[in-house]
């Protein structure tokens, strides 16, 4: 992806949420879940996507805008809810989970993410260090705010090319299949089958 922003360090400061919230990160990533299934997510960035890169501008025929909208600031809440946990976890790395384990969860689990490798599943941890190396929340927030703009306005996007989209939003799915593989693992509340 094409990038040529500066930004200064404290500018990847998680914004979107509240002093609770960067305290409890896993709350955001329950209440991310609690809203819909990792499937349904997916189906609304598809839809967001096809938005982005089309000279259709996205409207819902009960919601309007306010779909899209309350789906743009609750994956920048995610977004920035995985960032700290990334970062908490870079001070004190988390073990990948044994063979065992994955193979209960897999058996047991409500839903398993297919667009993983085997590596990610078993330390998700690996994909968000990954991804926050090349992305910073910051670039990810200037990024989704030209994604909304465009997704609601008449025009197509114009600053990146179709790929770059197709390749932002295939981290983002990334990142909803590794919150929920933590979610799943790190709350109270599993959900299973």
């Amino acid at each position: 992806m094409m990038y040529s922003g500066k930004h200064v360090p404290w500018d990847n400061f998680p914004k979107s949420l509240s002093f609770q919230e960067i305290q409890y990160p896993l709350s955001i990533l329950k209440e991310f879940f609690d809203f819909d299934w990792p499937e349904g997510h997916f189906e609304d960035l598809k839809t967001w996507r096809s938005f982005v890169i089309s000279d259709r501008h996205y409207t819902h025929e009960k919601f309007g805008a306010g779909k899209l909208l309350s789906k743009y600031h609750s994956t920048l809440k995610l977004l920035d809810a995985l960032y700290v946990l990334h970062l908490l976890n870079r001070d004190d790395p988390s073990e990948a989970v044994s063979e065992e384990q994955l193979a209960d969860e897999r058996s047991n689990w409500y839903w398993m993410p297919e667009n993983l490798s085997e590596e990610e599943i078993l330390n998700p941890y690996l994909l968000t260090k990954r991804i926050f190396k090349k992305i910073k929340p910051q670039q990810f927030r200037d990024y989704l705010m030209e994604c909304i703009d465009f997704a609601l306005g008449p025009n197509p996007v114009n600053s990146m090319t179709a790929k770059e989209v197709i390749s932002l939003f295939k981290k983002i799915k990334k990142l909803i299949s590794v919150a929920w593989i933590i979610r799943q693992r790190e709350t109270e509340t599993p959900v299973y089958k």
